[in-house]
């Protein structure tokens, strides 16, 4: 077993999940621990009347639940995987995990678009980023309201929502992050 280490899966692919739990089809996640690299994962989605039905596999462990499709589905879903992967299962076959290295390649956005995303904090307004070979696509509501959501991120299928901050400096660093995050996802399941 691998007590010593904890993988979890990094927040971009928490929000790639909520998404692909209402769809069909097979995906390719990774489970990171700190300083230990990440190790692969597949997630199988099959939709039934009123649930999902989900397969993980990782390493030479399979493990299956269904899950009913309501709002308390994606945290069971992130903690499936994650005590699927960390052999904590009761039905989880000790397999040696293909732990692989992170890679130091990393999709940022370039100096001239990190000013863009400065320009929309500030300002608000819609922009589309590319980065490598997928479009984000971009909006900004610089006057927070409630608890609406202050920026919208979207490639592809997936969507997310972001409270950028209290300030413009905490906004666009996050949005940066966000938009790095979400264009690393999506090449990472582009290639795999």
């Amino acid at each position: 077993m691998m007590n010593h280490l904890n993988f979890t899966i990094p927040e971009t692919s928490r929000i790639l999940l909520g998404a692909q739990l209402k769809l069909n089809g097979t995906f390719h996640h990774k489970c990171q621990a700190l300083g230990a690299g990440v190790i692969p994962v597949v997630v199988e989605f099959e939709q039934g009347d009123n649930e999902a039905h989900v397969t993980v596999r990782s390493g030479d462990s399979t493990n299956r639940i269904t899950l009913e499709r309501h709002i308390g589905s994606h945290p069971k879903l992130i903690r499936f995987i994650e005590d699927a992967v960390n052999e904590r299962l009761d039905n989880a076959r000790p397999a040696p995990a293909q732990v692989i290295p992170l890679p130091a390649e990393q999709h940022c956005l370039s100096r001239k678009q990190q000013l863009q995303v400065a320009e929309l904090a500030e300002n608000g307004g819609f922009a589309d980023f590319a980065v490598d070979t997928v479009i984000i696509k971009v909006a900004v509501n610089p006057i927070s309201i409630g608890g609406l959501p202050h920026a919208i991120l979207a490639c592809g299928q997936v969507v997310m929502s972001l409270q950028a901050g209290p300030d413009q400096h905490t906004c666009t660093r996050r949005l940066v992050d966000a938009i790095n995050n979400l264009a690393s996802a999506m090449l990472t399941q582009a290639a795999a």
